[in-house]
C-alpha cells in the first residue's frame, strides 16, 4: 500500500502536534524547582581579648622587651546558602494537596577577623594598631552531629631589631607578633520565615503561616491543602524570608611570635624559622547571626478544580406514608460540598446532607440526588424510595345509653396517615342487633327495637384496602310508663261496673296489648290495653254499700316497659 505525499505530510503534522500536546502536558505536570543563592552575613561579633602584663624578653639577635601587650578582636562571617524549593505544578489546584520541598544543599562562607593591638616595646608605647586577617574559608554546616573548626591568623606585626639573613641576600631575619583564633562550631539548621499565599491570602499549613521553619541540608517537606474558595487564576507564592543562622560557636585566641626570613628588600615573608605562643589562650563564645533577606517562589496561577464529587452507592430508602423518612449520602470531594438537592418523582424537593421527607401516599418513588461543590462541579445519582401503606386510625366514639326505639347518634372519626388517602376512606357501621350495616360516612342514626347491651362497630378502609375498626357499647333501656284510672268511682249496689285505665309511655305513646289489673275492695278484674292504650274490665258489685279502695296496676316484669299504677276510692251507694 502506498500513500500520497500530501497524506504522508498530513500524518507527520498530526503526529507532531500530538507529540507536542503530550510533551506539553508532561511539562505542566512535571516537578518544578526554584534554586536561589541567598547571601547571608553577620554583624561584627565580639571575640573579646586579653592583656599580657608580664614583660616578654627577646634574646639576641633581638634584644627587645615587650610589656603591656593587649589586644581585642571582632569577627564577621559571610557566605551563601543555596536554597532549593520544589513542587508539582499540577497540584497547584483547588482542592489538591500541594507538597512543597525545601533544602539547602550547598553553602559557602568566609570569616574575617580584625584585632586592635597595643603595648610597649623597650619602653616606647605603640598602638592601638589594627591587624586584619585574610578572608578565611569557613563554610556553614546546616546539619551533621559533630562540630567543625575554622582557623584564622593575622598578618605578622614586625618587631624592631631585624638582622641581615645569611640565607637570602638582601633579606632580613626578623621577629613578628601574630594573632590567631580557632572557631569550633556546632552545626545546626538555619531558620527562615515561611509564607504561603493564594491570591494574597495566607493559607493554613502544618505550622503557623507565616511562621518560622528549619532549613537543613537534607530535604524537608510540608503539605498545604489548596483552598477551594480561592478563585482559579489567583497567584500562588511560596516565600522563604528572614534567614537566620545562629550556630553555637567557641573561639580560642592566642598570641604567637614567629621568626621569619623576609624576601629581598626586607618586605614580605619568604619562609618561617619557627613560632611559639605567648601567654594563655583567650576563650569566648561569640554570638554569630548570619542574616539574609530570602526570596519568593512564584508557583503560578491557581488551577481550577477538575475532580467532581463522588457519591457512594445509595441504598433503597424505605418508610411508611405519613411518617418522615430520613435520607443521607456518603459524599467525598476534594472541595467542600456547597449544596445537596434531593428531587423526587412526586415533584417535591429536599435540601441538605440529611433531610427528612413525608410522603402522603404509598408507592415507589424515583429520586435523584445532585451534590455541587463550592467550585461549581457537581455529580448526580438516582435512588428509589419505597413507601408502605398504613391503615387508618379509627374511633367509634364513647359508650352511650338510650331507650329502645329511640334514634341513637353515631359519630365516628378516622384519620389516615397518608394525606392522599383521607378523602377516600370508606366507613361501615354494624350495630350489633342483626340489622343491616350502614355505610357512607362517619355519622349515622340507628334505633334498637328491644332493651339490652349492644356492641356497635365502625370499620374504616382506605383505598388500598387497609382497614381498622373501633367499637362502642350502646345500653338500651326499658321505657317508663304512666297509668291513669279513667272509670267511675260510684255505683249502686249489685250493679256491673265498667272500670277503665289508660297506659302511655314516657314519650306519650299508648302502651298496647298489656294487662291491667283492677282491684275494687275485695273484687278483682283484668283488662288488656287496646291500640290507644286503654284497658277495660267489668266488675259485678257484690259488696255492701260503703267506700272501698280502688287500684289499677300495670305490673312489673314486662320486657319493654317499666310498671305503673293508679289508685283511688270507690263508693257503693244504698
Amino acid at each position: 500500500m502506498s500513500f500520497s505525499k500530501k497524506f504522508r505530510a498530513l500524518l507527520v503534522l498530526c503526529l507532531t502536534g500530538l507529540a507536542a500536546i503530550v510533551l506539553a502536558n508532561s511539562a505542566v505536570a512535571a516537578p518544578q524547582t526554584n534554586s536561589q543563592v541567598v547571601p547571608v552575613a553577620s554583624g561584627a561579633a565580639n571575640l573579646g581579648g586579653f592583656q599580657l602584663e608580664a614583660p616578654i624578653f627577646f634574646l639576641d639577635p633581638f634584644p627587645i622587651v615587650i610589656t603591656d601587650l593587649a589586644f581585642t578582636a571582632k569577627a564577621t562571617w559571610s557566605g551563601n546558602v543555596t536554597t532549593d524549593v520544589g513542587w508539582n505544578s499540577d497540584n497547584v489546584r483547588q482542592g489538591s494537596t500541594l507538597d512543597v520541598d525545601r533544602s539547602a544543599p550547598v553553602t559557602d562562607g568566609k570569616i574575617h577577623v580584625e584585632w586592635q593591638v597595643s603595648g610597649e616595646i623597650d619602653g616606647i608605647s605603640f598602638g592601638p594598631t589594627s591587624v586584619d586577617s585574610d578572608d578565611t574559608d569557613c563554610t556553614p554546616a546546616l546539619s551533621g552531629g559533630s562540630s567543625f573548626s575554622c582557623e584564622v591568623s593575622s598578618a605578622g606585626f614586625p618587631l624592631p631589631g631585624a638582622v641581615p639573613s645569611p640565607v637570602i641576600p638582601l633579606s632580613l631575619i626578623q621577629a613578628e607578633v601574630g594573632l590567631g583564633v580557632k572557631f569550633d562550631v556546632t552545626p545546626e539548621g538555619a531558620v527562615v520565615n515561611r509564607g504561603f499565599t493564594v491570591g494574597g491570602a495566607n493559607v493554613a499549613g502544618p505550622t503557623a503561616n507565616p511562621g518560622p521553619l528549619d532549613l537543613l541540608k537534607a530535604q524537608s517537606t510540608e503539605s498545604f491543602s489548596m483552598p477551594c474558595t480561592s478563585k482559579a487564576g489567583d497567584a500562588v507564592n511560596y516565600d522563604l524570608n528572614d534567614y537566620h543562622w545562629t550556630p553555637d560557636t567557641t573561639s580560642t585566641q592566642h598570641v604567637q611570635v614567629k621568626i621569619v626570613n623576609t624576601l629581598p628588600g626586607g618586605i614580605g615573608e619568604a619562609f618561617e624559622y619557627g613560632h611559639f605562643n605567648i601567654g594563655s589562650a583567650a576563650v569566648t563564645n561569640p554570638a554569630f547571626d548570619l542574616k539574609g533577606s530570602g526570596f519568593s517562589t512564584p508557583m503560578g496561577s491557581l488551577l481550577a478544580n477538575n475532580v467532581n464529587p463522588t457519591i457512594a452507592p445509595l441504598a433503597s430508602f424505605a418508610g411508611s406514608e405519613g411518617t418522615p423518612i430520613a435520607f443521607s449520602a456518603a459524599v467525598s470531594s476534594p472541595c467542600a460540598i456547597g449544596s445537596y438537592v434531593w428531587e423526587f418523582s412526586n415533584g417535591t424537593k429536599s435540601f441538605g446532607p440529611s433531610p427528612q421527607r413525608t410522603f402522603g401516599d404509598n408507592g415507589v418513588y424515583d429520586g435523584q440526588l445532585t451534590v455541587t461543590d463550592v467550585t461549581g462541579l457537581s455529580t448526580t445519582q438516582n435512588f428509589t424510595v419505597t413507601v408502605s401503606n398504613v391503615k387508618p386510625s379509627v374511633n367509634a366514639g364513647p359508650d352511650t345509653t338510650s331507650d329502645w326505639g329511640r334514634l341513637v347518634q353515631f359519630n365516628g372519626q378516622a384519620t389516615d396517615p397518608g394525606s392522599h388517602d383521607q378523602a377516600t376512606l370508606q366507613y361501615t357501621w354494624t350495630f350489633g342487633d342483626g340489622t343491616p350495616s350502614a355505610s357512607g360516612g362517619p355519622s349515622v342514626l340507628h334505633s334498637y327495637a328491644t332493651p339490652g347491651d349492644y356492641l356497635a362497630t365502625l370499620k374504616v378502609c382506605d383505598k388500598d384496602a387497609a382497614c381498622d375498626s373501633s367499637t362502642r357499647t350502646i345500653h338500651v333501656t326499658k321505657r317508663d310508663t304512666t297509668l291513669g284510672y279513667t272509670g267511675p268511682l260510684f255505683s249502686s249496689p249489685s250493679k256491673t261496673v265498667a272500670v277503665t285505665a289508660d297506659v302511655v309511655d314516657e314519650y306519650g305513646q299508648p302502651v298496647a296489648g298489656k294487662k291491667v289489673t283492677f282491684v275494687l275492695g275485695s273484687q278483682t278484674a283484668t283488662g288488656t290495653t287496646d291500640s290507644t292504650g286503654k284497658a277495660t274490665a267489668s266488675i259485678k258489685l257484690t259488696q255492701k254499700p260503703g267506700s272501698y279502695p280502688l287500684s289499677a296496676t300495670f305490673a312489673a316484669g314486662d320486657p319493654k316497659y317499666n310498671d305503673a299504677a293508679d289508685s283511688g276510692t270507690f263508693v257503693i251507694g244504698k
